[in-house]
């Protein structure tokens, strides 16, 4: 079976798409109405401004050239680094009380105003399906576990070399989800994958329940002037 790779097709007005091996029907109308359900998500103001993603101009083996983005550590480093108040938190994880050999990472950047950003860079559905899975998991253990939000405000601390504290009661109420959409493309609920905004539109509806508003945010992409030694393998 042929995992990851996503495609469309329009008859008429009908439309099918195929995800890992198999093909799925969604009505226009459906699709229509889940872009609507997903709009307020995409402000046309942000509350929150990201920088570009790099990608460098590089020579493969066959000698062709391609563009590579940094990795996604290097990107939220730069995306923190010289802003007040931002922390990076990109995979510095907490312990899953639910099973003991697994950790979670609650989020990759926290704002000043202590909204969880999760980034993610992706050309199909299923790394979009991941970070809301993410976010849902983090809020759940933020709200109900004791141990997890203290070693939470835990790695803010030790992040923000001792300039962040959080209360010990602290919850999030905003989650701000950052993504860098194939290379560079517009985000929007139109550009968005199909089965993404569906997994979106749920994500919201369960954190929006919890009383935790949920954003989407889109990030650009910029071609840098040379390789940095950061980039992804293509």
């Amino acid at each position: 079976m042929m995992r990851g790779v996503e495609a469309h097709v329009s008859l008429g007005a009908r439309r099918f798409y195929f995800l890992d091996g198999a093909w799925y029907e969604l009505g226009a109308a459906y699709l229509r109405a889940l872009r609507e359900t997903v709009a307020p998500l995409f402000p046309a103001n942000p509350s929150l401004h990201l920088p570009a993603w790099q990608y460098s101009l590089d020579v493969n083996k066959k000698g062709k050239s391609v563009r590579r983005p940094i990795r996604e550590a290097a990107y939220n480093e730069k995306a923190a680094k010289n802003r007040p108040g931002w922390v990076c938190l990109d995979q510095k994880n907490v312990n899953n009380p639910l099973k003991a050999t697994n950790a979670v990472e609650i989020c990759d950047l926290l704002t000043p105003d202590n909204a969880l950003v999760l980034v993610k860079k992706a050309h199909d559905s299923a790394p979009l399906s991941h970070l809301c899975y993410q976010a849902h998991v983090a809020v759940e253990l933020l709200q109900q576990n004791p141990s997890v939000r203290a070693q939470f405000a835990r790695q803010v601390h030790i992040q923000s070399d001792g300039r962040r504290t959080l209360p010990g009661d602290f919850t999030p109420h905003r989650v701000v989800f950052a993504i860098l959409l194939k290379a560079g493309e517009k985000l929007t609920p139109d550009t968005l994958f199909p089965f993404s905004l569906i997994t979106l539109a749920q994500t919201a509806q369960a954190l929006n329940a919890r009383g935790v508003q949920v954003e989407v945010v889109g990030i650009q992409a910029a071609l840098a002037p040379a390789t940095s030694g950061l980039s992804e393998a293509a």
